[in-house]
């Protein structure tokens, strides 16, 4: 168990230290979230780390001292990371600095060797009242998240792993402890065993989907506003702005979602502009082409659908946002929100 303990435990610093590098680096329209989770993972490697230090080099006091004070800073750092999603552009606040309190006083502990033996009690009760803390945020829906647009679903399934990573820490760290009292080894502990094998495999998903930039991390390289007509100069914004009018106002008259999708060509026809204007007015405002804009708008008319109405059939839900068959209901919903329409149901109902 011991070589595991030191393999899966190198694997898990350097995988977590990578990825922290590359959080720190990305060109995020706004970095807050890019650097808080870059944090959490550069402390989960070095918390990897330091339990390699320990176990190899017999306990070093320096290792022992930080040990706890790690776990005690992720926790606030995935609550101030959904907090700067939630709210566009957050800015710091003095009571920020509450959450490092406790890692403050585990310090003093650790360092004046006082009440020491309360360390791991205080390291348990501060990742389960964070997990709370993430678990009353989750309850406010996805809703809460509106402004990323067709991506809010994302950060809100983050959330829920978040969640579900906090609780595993915890049942781990519990483990940990019992066998520590019962007179356990850290080379012979399951509990750790079992923390860092779940760690990994959580930085080595996360670590997939950040290099393949799928739908569940994008929103974070994408995440701030987006200025709109931003490669155009002045007088084309202008032309852009009155085109954009145009489209939404002809978008609000027509009967959109019961007849199929006007070509490009015939909605310019409709509001009296160029072809190729429309399209590019439409790439500068949405950044996407025209079509994937009309898909994601009955998509969106089928995500209100499938929340506001329960227990309304999906294949009426299709019909509703103006598809025709179910292939291509299913395929444009899964490229836009990343899931199928059952599964997406299901995420908002819980």
């Amino acid at each position: 168990m011991l070589n595991a303990i030191l393999n899966f435990g190198a694997a898990l610093s350097i995988l977590c230290c990578l990825f922290a590098v590359h959080m720190f680096r990305t060109s995020a329209a706004s970095k807050t979230p890019a650097l808080l989770l870059g944090a959490v993972f550069l402390l989960l490697g070095v918390h990897a780390l330091l339990l390699h230090l320990i176990v190899i080099f017999d306990h070093p006091r320096f290792a022992v001292t930080l040990l706890p004070l790690l776990p005690l800073l992720i926790g606030p750092l995935l609550y101030l990371f959904f907090q700067s999603v939630r709210e566009l552009n957050r800015p710091f606040h003095k009571g920020d600095l509450l959450h490092a309190l406790p890692a403050t006083i585990v310090f003093g502990q650790m360092t004046t060797h006082t009440l020491i033996h309360y360390v791991d009690i205080i390291v348990l009760v501060s990742i389960l009242a964070y997990c709370i803390a993430l678990i009353l945020i989750a309850q406010k829906g996805v809703g809460q998240f509106n402004h990323l647009g067709h991506r809010a679903v994302a950060p809100y399934a983050w959330l829920i792993a978040c969640i579900a990573y906090l609780a595993v820490s915890f049942a781990a760290d519990l483990i940990i402890l019992l066998e520590i009292k019962a007179g356990s080894s850290a080379d012979q502990s399951l509990g750790l065993l079992l923390a860092i094998i779940s760690k990994l495999l959580s930085a080595c998903l996360v670590m997939w989907l950040a290099l393949q930039r799928k739908f569940y991390f994008e929103w974070i390289y994408t995440y701030g506003t987006r200025a709109k007509y931003s490669g155009a100069d002045p007088e084309r914004r202008e032309v852009y702005h009155a085109i954009i009018e145009r489209f939404e106002a002809c978008l609000a008259t027509a009967d959109f979602f019961n007849e199929p999708t006007p070509s490009l060509s015939t909605m310019a026809r409709r509001i009296g502009a160029p072809a190729r204007q429309l399209s590019e007015a439409i790439n500068e405002t949405f950044g996407e082409s025209y079509s994937k804009q009309m898909n994601r708008r009955r998509i969106d008319r089928a995500k209100n659908l499938l929340a506001q109405h329960q227990d309304m059939p999906i294949t009426d839900i299709m019909f509703e946002s103006g598809f025709q068959t179910k292939s291509s209901f299913n395929k444009e919903f899964r490229a836009i929100a990343g899931m199928s329409p059952t599964e997406y149901r299901r995420l908002i109902a819980s």
